[in-house]
Formats: C-alpha cells, structure tokens, sequence
C-alpha cells in the first residue's frame, strides 16, 4: 500500500454493502493524521 496516492492521485473504493468501504477510508484518514505514517501512504 506504500505510496498509493504519490502514483494515483485519486482513488475509487467501491464493493458491496458492509465491505468495510467507510472502515477503509476511516484508517487512511487516521493514518494521515499520524506523524509516522502520512509518508507510507504517498503524502508529503
């Protein structure tokens, strides 16, 4: 998942209903937030 958004700048979750789409986004977000691991996902 290193640099996801470094090479695609937008992202599209989609699957069915209860698939954990908002938990998903929901860890990313927090995970953004975290001054140890913004770099892991592409963010400068």
């Amino acid at each position: 998942m290193r640099f996801v958004f470094q090479h695609h700048p937008l992202l599209l979750v989609i699957g069915d209903p209860g698939s954990g789409k908002t938990t998903l986004l929901k860890y990313y977000a927090l995970s953004c937030l975290d001054n140890c691991r913004y770099k892991e996902f592409g963010f400068s």
